[in-house]
């Protein structure tokens, strides 16, 4: 009987994986692929969105004192959060695959080998991420299409190179209504004036370029990588935070809690579709 990879995911406003596998012969046939767009800031970047918020500041608007806020939360905890989880996966007795932004700007990813005792991982050659001239994607390369598709390439050769039969891909980012994956400033701030922000907070419409992988792309990548396996490929994309509304080119948080239980296991196979968890 097929035994499917089981993770315990906590439905809500924050999640925190944690590896719930049983050993058994065939754990080096099966793969977990943890893929996490968290908000990984180079100096750069940091000074972006350090500009954004203070322009936030100025405006001084209910709206924007609480999009400042998230922002300043969201420069450490996510990464922060996203770092235990993924150390906790290590300790899987199965395959790992952890893709993240601050290892794709290097163009590497981890591995993790089933049967290998250690928390140690392979730091592996990122070779199918295409290089960008998008000042933002160079930042945080997961967000793009091109980055999930890359990542689906890098984990088609694995299963491939190490015959597995089982693959459960777990895809955790900041989204918006039209983005499945999303930078948590999707803008430079060259690209925009503080009075071009403020119209943002107002109308809650922007007539900048989006950034991100759209939420109808996202389905249709997953579909392709299951074709080429020939085999069912289990999935959860988990927004890293519940958002009731979209301002502008910022996924606004409402609310986030980043909590540190397991509510309940899941097994992925009863997974598979986009929605907000």
């Amino acid at each position: 009987m097929r035994r499917w990879l089981t993770v315990c995911l906590a439905w809500g406003a924050g999640v925190f994986l944690h590896p719930a596998f049983a050993a058994t012969e065939n754990n080096d046939r099966e793969l977990l692929v943890y893929y996490v767009n968290e908000t990984s800031l180079t100096n750069a970047a940091l000074d972006n969105t350090h500009q954004i918020e203070s322009w936030l500041d100025n405006l001084a608007t209910p709206k924007a004192i609480e999009t400042a806020a998230s922002l300043r939360s969201d420069e450490t905890k996510l990464s922060a959060v996203t770092q235990k989880e993924a150390a906790e996966l290590l300790s899987a007795p199965v395959n790992v695959l952890i893709f993240n932004n601050r290892l794709a700007r290097d163009r590497h990813f981890l591995a993790h080998l089933a049967g290998d005792s250690s928390t140690n991982a392979q730091v592996m050659s990122f070779s199918d991420l295409p290089p960008t001239d998008d000042i933002i994607y160079r930042n945080l390369p997961l967000s793009s299409s091109n980055g999930l598709a890359a990542a689906l390439s890098e984990t088609r050769h694995f299963v491939k190179e190490h015959h597995v039969v089982q693959v459960g891909l777990i895809f955790k980012s900041h989204g918006s209504t039209a983005m499945a994956l999303t930078p948590r400033v999707a803008f430079w701030h060259s690209e925009i004036s503080p009075s071009d922000l403020a119209g943002l907070l107002e109308t809650n419409a922007s007539s900048h370029p989006m950034r991100g992988t759209p939420r109808e792309m996202f389905p249709a990548e997953i579909n392709t990588f299951q074709s080429e396996l020939n085999f069912p490929v289990a999935f959860v994309l988990q927004e890293a935070c519940f958002t009731d509304r979209f301002i502008g080119l910022f996924s606004v948080r409402l609310e986030c809690r980043y909590r540190t239980t397991c509510h309940r296991p899941i097994a992925p196979r009863r997974l598979g579709g986009l929605g907000r968890f």
